[in-house]
């Protein structure tokens, strides 16, 4: 029994993620307007977000780890993290930021 507990807690803990639980709805999409610009949406947040092109994403930790940043997500409720492969640049989408609760969009 002790040994069925030690691999749920280990199995959870492997688990544990920054990104949002809504992450994985959010998808690329085409674009209307401009074939340099790349596209996304999550239909459950009724979301859409467009950004210049040139970028790597990542929608869950899986994918993250893939593209080989150094560091963990510095946030939480990460909708969609993005990695410049023009600029040295990396941002997040984030749900809920709780580090900046009074910066409303």
């Amino acid at each position: 029994m002790k040994f069925f507990l030690l691999i749920l807690m280990i199995a959870s803990l492997c688990s544990c993620t920054t990104f949002s639980e809504y992450s994985k709805d959010t998808k690329a999409v085409k674009c209307d307007n401009d074939k340099w610009d790349v596209c996304f949406a999550n239909e459950a947040l009724r979301w859409n977000y467009t950004s210049f092109g040139g970028i790597y994403t990542a929608t869950c930790k899986k994918e993250f780890k893939k593209l080989n940043v150094k560091n963990s997500p510095k946030f939480k409720n990460v909708l969609l993290y993005g990695q410049s492969w023009v600029f040295q640049a990396e941002y997040y989408i984030l749900l809920n930021n709780k580090k900046n609760p009074e910066i409303i969009f």
